[in-house]
């Protein structure tokens, strides 16, 4: 195959990826979570069908895709105000941490409610890299990050409550090369049960989301994301 077709054929898979996630984050019919004043998010449940989606553009639904459904605080974010979310992504290799992701985007001003999910797909082994998608309020953001091998888990927060410059973490993401652990759900809480998971795989990533209510970036307010650092 020609250099030029393998381009516009992973082009399109982008393309049709990126239109699948953006679909998902936003049509998907988990229950909304109720409103309180610290805010609430959880984890939104894929239908088959919404499952089959992802599968037709090359990301499995169970444990490739993680999206979660934001009841904003009301106490400290009026609604004349603008929300804006950090997102970013710690990644540990036999306990060592780097920052691969880091995102800022505006939620807006029109609801009470916001959305985020991460979709893995395209891994790489000749770079030993993978293409991450991750979207969050209207924006979408494609990124690369080296890849684990051998046997994975993960698994996302059952639900928590959220408030303003406090950061929750969303999903964890364990690797090791012949056996995967069990992530409890104490180590979403951080502390010591995070540092023992750290400890106990030899590839962990931490996905993260803070909240606030001042701009992180530019006057223009454009999402950004930083470069991705390579392992």
């Amino acid at each position: 195959m020609m250099p030029k077709e393998k381009k516009f054929l992973l082009l399109t898979a982008t393309i049709l990826l990126a239109t699948a996630v953006l679909l998902l984050s936003g049509c998907s019919n988990s229950r909304a979570p109720v409103a309180s004043a610290n805010g609430r998010i959880i984890p939104i449940r894929l239908s088959e069908g919404e499952q089959q989606v992802l599968a037709t553009v090359g990301v499995d639904g169970m444990g490739r895709y993680f999206a979660f459904r934001i009841s904003l605080p009301k106490v400290g974010l009026p609604m004349k105000e603008n929300r804006y979310a950090h997102y970013w992504v710690d990644y540990y290799q036999n306990g060592k941490d780097k920052k691969i992701v880091d995102g800022e985007t505006s939620l807006g001003n029109e609801s009470n409610e916001g959305r985020i999910s991460l979709a893995l797909f395209n891994s790489d082994p000749a770079t030993n890299t993978q293409d991450w998608l991750i979207s969050c309020g209207n924006g979408l953001t494609q990124v690369r990050v080296p890849a684990m091998s051998g046997a994975l888990a993960s698994a996302s927060t059952n639900g928590t409550d959220i408030v303003e410059n406090k950061p929750v973490i969303l999903t964890l993401m364990v690797g090791n090369e012949s056996f995967a652990r069990m992530i409890p759900q104490t180590a979403f809480g951080g502390g010591s049960a995070l540092e023992d998971l750290i400890d106990q795989n030899k590839w962990v990533y931490v996905f993260h989301l803070e909240l606030t209510n001042k701009a992180p970036f530019s006057a223009e307010n454009a999402p950004r994301v930083s470069k991705t650092k390579e392992p």
